[in-house]
């Protein structure tokens, strides 16, 4: 009887190791880590300013891209911008094909669609791209831009 209230004793102190480890496991993923940064931060060059945009209407070697939906594009859009919707880029079926080919490519799209849609609007290696849409900037819906 000594033996199995000692086997039993073993039991229950690996099952609370256990259960301590995976409280610890929890808690630790809860905690903040204070060097984090919470918002976005824009990367230099990668936003283009109200200036260099009006600056870049006219310019041979600049693409302006709305990338929303045809219907917006006709009713406001800003001067000689291309319409190439998102969904041109949507070649595939499926959200699960999509996210295989992110998988193993590294993209969301293959390249040879990409080269296709871009070469289609004029733009090719040597063009600068300025791409604009009313989900990451509603005023542009408005036609504040």
């Amino acid at each position: 009887m000594a033996a199995r209230e000692s086997s039993l004793r073993h039991v229950y102190k690996g099952d609370s190791v256990l259960i301590l480890l995976f409280i610890f496991a929890i808690l630790t993923g809860c905690v903040e880590k204070s060097g984090r940064v919470s918002s976005t931060e824009l990367l230099p060059g990668f936003i283009a300013t109200t200036e260099e945009l009006a600056a870049a209407l006219n310019q041979k070697n600049i693409v302006i891209v709305d990338a929303r939906g045809a219907e917006d594009y006709q009713k406001i859009h800003i001067p000689n911008a291309v319409n190439i919707p998102k969904t041109q880029f949507r070649e595939f079926t499926a959200l699960k094909d999509i996210l295989n080919y992110k998988r193993d490519n590294g993209f969301f799209i293959p390249q040879e669609v990409a080269e296709r849609v871009f070469s289609n609007a004029g733009i090719d290696a040597g063009t600068r791209v300025i791409v604009y849409d009313s989900i990451a900037f509603p005023d542009v819906q408005r036609g504040a831009v």
